[in-house]
């Protein structure tokens, strides 16, 4: 039907599915917008673990009491706050001996970063795998996150 200039009436119930289809994007959109800054991701990426010595030679092969450092290349997307905590897993006796925990700042971009710590004196000789979880915070919320490293094998002798 036409109706003053020949325009074609939209029906009640076509304007209203319009009206509520608009309402229900618009409703969509607000609960993304709201829900973004709780989700996290994973924005920090870790690779190539190497060990070295006290004179920076790489070697995987250390003497109770030496101090081992850990080199990898880490990138971040974003500025975080990230907390570490490294392991020597005893493969022999599938025994975990923890390590201090630490934590830093990690800026966005990639950098190469170490570490340092004693093999305990008393530690049994034998095979063991040098094992790292880092923990951060990506979100809003304080949900935490975590990414293990890849574990580096190394051998402990007296």
């Amino acid at each position: 039907m036409d109706r003053e200039g020949g325009d074609e009436i939209m029906k009640p119930f076509t304007r209203h599915w319009w009206v509520a289809a608009i309402w229900m994007i618009v409703c969509l959109a607000g609960i993304a917008l709201l829900v973004m800054p709780f989700v996290g991701g994973n924005v920090y990426h870790a690779a190539i673990v190497k060990l070295f010595d006290k004179n920076g030679a790489e070697r995987y092969t250390f003497k109770q009491g030496e101090w081992v450092y850990v080199r990898r290349d880490v990138c971040a997307d974003k500025s975080i706050f990230s907390s570490l905590s490294p392991v020597l897993f005893d493969v022999k006796r599938r025994a975990i001996i923890p390590l201090a925990d630490y934590s830093l700042v990690v800026k966005p971009g990639c950098d190469e970063r170490g570490a340092g710590f004693q093999i305990p004196p008393g530690l049994p000789p034998g095979p063991y795998e040098y094992r790292n979880t880092v923990r951060f915070q990506n979100n809003l919320i304080g949900r935490d996150e975590a990414q293990p490293y890849a574990p580096i094998n190394l051998t402990v002798t007296e």
